[in-house]
């Protein structure tokens, strides 16, 4: 019952802590069910009271009763019954707000969950991992897919709280008048049943439509972003603006769709019950003479049919909602799957502490990417304790790629690594020794001092100052409002390219690294802050290990050791003369 009912792979989804909060959940709703079917159970013999106190008042076997509350007038009866019936429904009340608090925060919580573990997830991937990923996609998921998890799970939790509460109440009418809620039931649950699975196609679809659409949404708007100068150059905005309407309209459509067809189910419903009452109420005004009989009944049937119609339209919603949002649910299970298999990936290398060295070894490297063409072919070469290493060739040369290798961002297909002549299977335990620069730097939307203090709670200002001055960033503080302070906007837009890669620079000296790896990170600099930067980095020479990939000999001229690549292969070494 429970698979039957519950999306397909959502319990999957689900810890252990969340399955056992899902159940206490279950038991409440059932507690709820049975408390408020008590509660209506009361409705005819309160109308009864209130009606014709006098009456009650004369059954012997209520004597006692009368006695113990010393009810002397059908008044106090009245209240006595009344404030019984009040403190009931009040209780009722209470647990109906508990029960919807619950229902509303626990979707949240999981999805709360589920989000984090899945951003924790895609940034603990190795390198290699990450590249095969569809970044656009991982953002839809987090994004997208995650929050509408938890509307998943507010729908399956009112759908199984609307099902108790209906199952509770059919009870009560089959008790209280077994032939009249028999037809009325039927009525009911028949067109319910139409309608579900007369709908049930068309909101898979309109699901369909959403997850496809919000794909292309992120998919076109990331790309036309990142093309800026293309579109306006090459006159592309009319081009994308109609890509972009077409892709907003599926999705728009689809959740119109969706919502029309979850709200219809209800309206139908209730015109069905409005029909069973008047039909009731006319066929008893022809057979039974009473009409306090069947205005009682008429109230009953009025009192426990809307509610029972509530939560018949809310089941039949809440299904319509469930069968929308399943292509979500499904794209986010198999991102959950991928994360335990490539978490499995992750883990089979252990990574090994490298607290020092006097020379690391690259021996007999190869590798390609995608098993095909190798990029490096028997690399073999030493970068020795604090010695100056640089890398030169022409452009395709694996300079790039010998460099994610010294990092351990990408693995070798062959070769080894040694460490002080003892073979190791990667270089990862030197990764708190290392202060990075790429060649394109990401500049957080946040302060001066937050992208240099980059990942840091609190900032050291003299360590802040002195990686500003080394990285030759005194003037472009000076012409910042705030200073250090100044938030430098989306991708860095207040600092030129050159400035950016100073910023980058600066982030890395900032951690005091032991190894300063530069990916031709002095290539968008000018001539004069290049030489600056290129003497500030000459002064760190035999106080750590520096490795660098140079698109100019100029700037290397007094390194240790040149290590020239060409399609691949290591063709040469030695120093500058």
């Amino acid at each position: 019952m429970l698979s039957q009912v519950l999306s397909a792979n959502i319990f999957k989804i689900l810890s252990k802590k969340e399955k056992k909060i899902f159940f206490w959940l279950l038991f409440l709703m059932i507690f709820f069910g049975l408390v408020e079917a008590f509660t209506y159970s009361l409705v005819i013999p309160y109308l009864n009271v209130v009606i014709d106190p006098n009456r009650i008042l004369s059954i012997q076997q209520l004597q006692p009763i009368i006695a113990y509350f010393n009810l002397q007038d059908p008044l106090s009866l009245v209240a006595l019954i009344s404030v019984i019936f009040l403190s009931l429904y009040t209780f009722k009340t209470i647990i109906q707000i508990m029960l919807q608090y619950w229902i509303n925060k626990f979707p949240y919580d999981v999805a709360r969950h589920n989000m984090k573990l899945l951003y924790r997830h895609y940034l603990g991937l190795s390198y290699e991992l990450f590249l095969k990923k569809n970044h656009k996609h991982m953002m839809k998921v987090l994004t997208q897919s995650i929050p509408r998890l938890s509307l998943l799970l507010v729908a399956q939790l009112s759908f199984y709280s609307s099902l108790i509460t209906s199952c509770c109440l059919i009870a009560i009418l089959l008790f209280k008048q077994f032939l009249f809620s028999l037809i009325m039931l039927s009525s009911i649950g028949g067109v319910g049943v139409f309608l579900y699975y007369f709908f049930k196609s068309r909101q898979k679809q309109a699901g369909n439509d959403y997850e496809n659409g919000t794909a292309d949404f992120y998919k076109t708007g990331l790309e036309s972003f990142q093309l800026i100068k293309e579109i306006k150059l090459f006159n592309k905005i009319t081009y994308f603006q109609n890509v972009m309407g077409a892709v907003s309209d599926k999705i728009t459509g689809s959740l119109k769709v969706a919502s029309f067809l979850s709200a219809v189910p209800g309206i139908v419903m209730e015109y069905v019950v409005i029909l069973f009452l008047v039909g009731v109420v006319y066929v008893l005004m022809l057979f039974v003479n009473q009409p306090q009989v069947y205005g009682t009944l008429f109230i009953f049937y009025a009192i426990v049919g809307r509610r029972l119609l509530s939560c018949l339209g809310i089941m039949i919603a809440n299904k319509s909602t469930i069968e929308n949002l399943k292509p979500s649910l499904n794209a986010l299970y198999k991102e959950l799957v991928n994360q335990v298999t490539d978490t499995a990936c992750n883990n089979d290398l252990k990574i090994q502490p490298i607290n020092s060295f006097d020379v690391i070894s690259f021996d007999n490297i190869s590798f390609s990417y995608n098993k095909k063409n190798d990029v490096l072919k028997s690399i073999s070469l030493d970068i020795k304790c604090n010695n100056s290493i640089a890398f030169v060739g022409p452009s395709g040369s694996g300079k790039s790629t010998l460099l994610d290798l010294f990092l351990s961002f990408l693995s070798p297909d062959s070769g080894q690594f040694l460490v002080d002549g003892n073979p190791i299977k990667s270089l990862e335990g030197l990764w708190p020794k290392i202060g990075y620069v790429p060649q394109m730097m990401t500049v957080l939307d946040d302060t001066l001092a937050r992208n240099i203090a980059f990942g840091m709670d609190i900032i050291d200002e003299d360590k802040l100052n002195r990686v500003i001055k080394m990285a030759h960033l005194d003037d472009v503080v000076a012409t910042l409002t705030l200073g250090v302070n100044t938030v430098l906007g989306d991708r860095g837009i207040q600092l030129s390219g050159g400035q950016q890669q100073r910023v980058a620079i600066a982030r890395a000296l900032y951690l005091e690294p032991d190894i300063l790896v530069l990916d031709e990170a002095t290539s968008s600099l000018d001539s004069v802050t290049e030489k600056y930067i290129a003497n500030s980095i000459a002064r760190m020479k035999g106080q750590l290990t520096i490795i660098v990939i140079a698109h100019r000999l100029s700037t290397v001229r007094d390194f240790d050791c040149i290590y020239v690549l060409d399609k691949g292969k290591l063709v040469g070494q030695g120093n500058h003369d």
